[in-house]
């Protein structure tokens, strides 16, 4: 409350200038701790939050505020191993609360203790956590002043911003919520970039070179030339959570060869163990999304029965967090190329038919640059083909969109794609049909939004490559996978260091 009276955010209107119907939102305090990389309580926070889940939803249209996705995260720690950029970490002080309110009233009704005085009803002068619209106009208001600084917006998100100088000087920032990543190779105008920001607005902490993001713990090795992003305070927290710090490891996330069907699903939802299981397969999700592809297909097989999870798919998840346990040292290294710099090279599979209800085919592919992946999916596909080469058809076709999001994203922050992003693909006449329409009788029944396949080979966004199914890193994307082979893939997938 100390922060918000500083900060004016709140006047003391009479009642009897407030118009005739306005309704007052009311307010709680929620409370949180933040933790360090070992699991430390670092800060105790209180703040004064809106119900905003009692504005009138017609009345906030605009919503929305983007954050940046992982795999721009990644691509910009990526770039400033190859280019020796430093990174650093901050944070705004109260950051959805620097956004002016000035194109509508809203009043509120403050908490046992803080009430406004008698005869008078508080009115917000600034954006407040928990209302509708304060995430949007956050990035509304920092964007706007990064642009007026002299940034500009690289990618189509509008979540990585870049400033570059005659001198040399060059400053990436990207924001997820109000957590900044910042790249630069000039210390001088970084200090006069935060002196401004801090004219503005109050930094929470003192910007230092990254240790630990959203989670994630970064160690950087200068002499090496890496950078390296493991979970393992996640992992350990997740297994205290879940009550599983004693289990057994194991050596692969899912048994060789187990599909999970609705058949073990219940008659009756048990509610207990679909919100346990929600949230033990949502914080999975977490490690998948930033640095455990190795658990993407497994991951990605529990996701379909968040609904109505049976026996068997509780215990598929669980013994993905039992895998987890064993291997939570492993993350993903990003090295200084000196072959190929900041180019990105892609391995893709599809596994023929391999739900056993519908009989839809598994995407797979992971996007590497600088020695490790910055982009990995696994996704079951939405129709059902014919033949394995359509199936390979279908998941290059949609890594191609990944491909050209990226090349998009690297030449606007200046780093130019040299060639066409080779593509490593184990079924030749997949490649075939991407090259050429001399096999289009074989394949004219498939989806015309798959021959954007052929458009991006022929406009030297890719260029498939035939690669033996023993040596294809997306195999692990596909399908569950015997020990040898999963580690083989996963080393390859994190930069050879497991």
């Amino acid at each position: 409350m100390d922060t918000i009276y500083k900060m004016g955010m709140i006047t003391y209107i009479p009642n009897g200038e407030i118009p005739n119907g306005t309704e007052t939102v009311r307010c709680k305090f929620a409370y949180k701790c933040k933790f360090g990389d070992k699991g430390q309580i670092v800060k105790k926070k209180a703040r004064l939050v809106v119900r905003g889940d009692l504005q009138v939803e017609s009345e906030y249209i605009k919503t929305f505020a983007p954050t940046s996705r992982f795999n721009t995260l990644r691509a910009l720690m990526s770039v400033a191993v190859q280019e020796r950029l430093k990174l650093v970490t901050f944070d705004i002080k109260g950051a959805f609360m620097v956004s002016p309110i000035d194109d509508k009233d809203i009043y509120i009704e403050l908490p046992k203790g803080y009430e406004a005085p008698e005869g008078y009803t508080a009115k917000l002068s600034s954006s407040l956590y928990g209302c509708r619209d304060s995430a949007h106009r956050f990035w509304k208001t920092l964007s706007t002043w990064l642009i007026d600084y002299g940034f500009e917006v690289v990618n189509a998100d509008k979540t990585l911003f870049r400033l570059k100088k005659d001198d040399g000087t060059i400053m990436f920032i990207t924001l997820y919520v109000d957590d900044w990543l910042t790249a630069h190779n000039n210390d001088a105008e970084y200090a006069k970039f935060i002196a401004a920001l801090a004219s503005l607005f109050e930094l929470s902490a003192e910007s230092t070179e990254i240790t630990w993001y959203l989670g994630v713990c970064v160690e950087r090795d200068w002499e090496q030339g890496t950078l390296k992003l493991t979970q393992q305070q996640y992992v350990t927290d997740l297994l205290e959570r879940f009550q599983m710090s004693d289990c057994n490891p194991v050596l692969t996330p899912m048994e060789v060869g187990q599909c999970l069907t609705s058949a073990d699903c219940p008659n009756e939802v048990n509610k207990s163990n679909v919100k346990e299981y929600q949230q033990l397969v949502g914080s999975l999700n977490y490690l998948v999304a930033w640095t455990r592809g190795d658990l993407a297909f497994p991951v990605s097989q529990c996701s379909r029965f968040m609904a109505n999870p049976g026996p068997s798919h509780i215990a598929a998840a669980k013994r993905i967090l039992r895998y987890a346990k064993g291997t939570r040292h492993v993350g993903i290294t990003f090295t200084a190329d000196g072959h190929a710099p900041n180019q990105l090279y892609t391995y893709v599979d599809a596994d023929h038919a391999g739900d056993p209800e519908g009989r839809r085919s598994v995407t797979g592919y992971c996007v590497m640059m600088n020695g490790s992946a910055i982009s990995w999916e696994s996704k079951r596909q939405k129709v059902t083909v014919l033949s394995s080469a359509e199936s390979e058809f279908y998941a290059a076709s949609s890594c191609g969109c990944e491909i050209m999001y990226l090349r998009q994203v690297l030449s606007a922050m200046g780093y130019e794609q040299d060639a066409p992003t080779p593509v490593a693909e184990d079924n030749v006449a997949c490649i075939y049909m991407s090259k050429s329409s001399a096999m289009y009788n074989k394949g004219k029944h498939i989806d015309v939004r798959v021959y954007r396949l052929r458009e991006f080979v022929q406009d030297s966004v890719m260029e498939l490559f035939h690669i033996s199914t023993a040596e294809q890193a997306a195999d692990m994307f596909t399908k569950s996978l015997p020990s040898p082979a999963l580690e083989k893939h996963q080393s390859v997938f994190s930069g050879g260091r497991v």
